[in-house]
């Protein structure tokens, strides 16, 4: 029987500015099984002001917990772990 999941966007499951397919999944699903994904948009200078909006707590979290690499896209799923660039620059390439 199929089962339906959650991926929630939060520090713990986003990276922030690019995609690396070396990276680990945020979840894993079978054959079947129905996914909801959260996503949020934006850095903290492009967010409204002035209270008119409401700004996610996750996306507030991930702001204080994730620092933008290479690019301003936040992706949900695969897990946050040192970027290529970060992984050569420490075995010393």
């Amino acid at each position: 029987m199929s089962q339906h999941h959650t991926l929630r966007a939060g520090p713990e499951t986003c990276h922030w500015g690019f995609f690396d397919a070396g990276l680990k999944p945020g979840l894993s699903v079978a054959s079947g099984d129905t996914v909801t994904v959260d996503s949020v948009s934006g850095a903290a200078d492009v967010l409204p002001q002035g209270g008119s909006f409401d700004i996610l707590p996750d996306h507030l979290a991930i702001h204080r917990g994730l620092e933008p690499r290479l690019g301003a896209h936040i992706l949900t799923g695969p897990s946050p772990q040192p970027s290529p660039r970060e992984r050569a620059r420490e075995a010393g390439g």
